[in-house]
């Protein structure tokens, strides 16, 4: 892969963090108006996965970072439980 190509890839992955933070963060506005208690924590997943992205694009970070991050965001998400009445 050539420089070129690789700067294409960071661009167009630069694209998809900035798309998915502006997407998520007007999903969260046009929700959190009935005043959803899940609000903040939806905040911060749009705030992290974005941030992890450019992060792993811009080879800030390792691969075992980044299996560790996406990780403990995956263990976030689907270690939550509702309680019934």
């Amino acid at each position: 892969m050539n420089k070129g190509e690789f700067m294409s890839i960071k661009t167009w992955g630069a694209a998809l963090a900035f798309l998915m933070f502006i997407s998520g963060m007007l999903f969260l506005y046009l929700r959190s108006k009935t005043g959803a208690p899940w609000a903040a924590q939806a905040f911060g997943m749009v705030l992290l996965v974005p941030t992890i992205l450019m992060l792993a694009i811009s080879d800030v970070l390792t691969k075992d970072m980044i299996a560790v991050l996406i990780g403990g965001i995956a263990g976030y998400i689907f270690g939550q439980q509702t309680r019934g009445n």
